[in-house]
């Protein structure tokens, strides 16, 4: 959608402006709920042993969907009246909340990054310790049910197990809060500068120091995206492999043979 602001030279209000700046509000802050969600299941699956199934899980995400989508559909209504002001507004750059509405940006948006940051490191350390065999499984409630062994892992019957075991769970349990630092700190620390500096808008804008951090910083937050597919895809089975099968369903009834020529070969 920039393309249409990069051939007209400037971006403005109007419904293809709402329709972008509504856009980048959802994807950022449902994409900010459901990886908090993602940490919090993780965590109680490897933790407490406890895994959701597909249909709870769904439920789970619709219910975020229309929390967020109603939300934003009430603030966009209340407060975008073409003789006072949009709600959505240019940045300049593209659009997005206007300058007028600093506590929505921060609200809405900003605070779910940094909820989401900070319990991620508060779940994903103690499994990243426990991955290095700090921390042992125990009885009391605020310790791991149980321990990650070589046979959780699916990787029995090779020597190099424990070492190969250890070096994958530390790897993984540490890469997500460590790739959303990366995707979340440059911003907010550019975004912020921005909100609570001296100068005026049209001064920023004038900086080429400030829109060249603009641009770096939003390009690395716009592929969270697919970074975060990618590292799902890489590393959701191999937190799930640690969860015993009898914790996730039920194994299916053995199959009976019924043609007696089978049954004697």
């Amino acid at each position: 959608m920039n393309v249409r602001w990069l051939v007209e030279g400037k971006a403005y209000t109007g419904h293809f402006c709402s329709a972008q700046g509504l856009m980048r509000h959802f994807g950022s802050t449902y994409s900010a709920v459901v990886t908090l969600t993602i940490a919090i299941q993780t965590f109680l699956t490897i933790w407490r042993l406890k895994y959701l199934n597909k249909t709870i899980s769904l439920i789970i995400v619709s219910i975020e969907f229309i929390v967020v989508t109603i939300l934003l559909a009430i603030a966009y209504g209340i407060y975008t009246n073409p003789r006072k002001g949009y709600y959505v507004a240019p940045t300049p750059y593209w659009c997005w909340i206007g300058d007028d509405f600093l506590g929505f940006k921060l609200g809405a948006q900003y605070v779910w990054f940094w909820i989401t940051l900070g319990v991620s490191l508060v779940l994903y350390v103690p499994l990243f310790l426990l991955s290095l065999g700090i921390i042992k499984p125990g009885s009391c409630w605020y310790l791991p049910k149980a321990e990650l062994t070589p046979a959780n892992l699916s990787l029995a019957g090779k020597d190099d197990v424990p070492y190969r075991a250890r070096k994958l769970w530390s790897t993984v349990t540490i890469l997500y809060p460590v790739l959303y630092c990366i995707l979340i700190l440059p911003l907010s620390i550019v975004r912020f500068k921005w909100f609570f500096g001296d100068e005026s808008p049209e001064e920023r804008h004038l900086k080429p120091g400030n829109r060249i951090a603009t641009f770096i910083v939003i390009t690395i937050f716009t592929l969270s995206g697919l970074l975060n597919a990618l590292l799902y895809l890489l590393t959701r089975t191999s937190f799930f492999q640690t969860v015993p099968a009898r914790y996730r369903q039920d194994p299916p009834p053995p199959i009976k043979l019924t043609n007696p020529k089978v049954e004697e070969a």
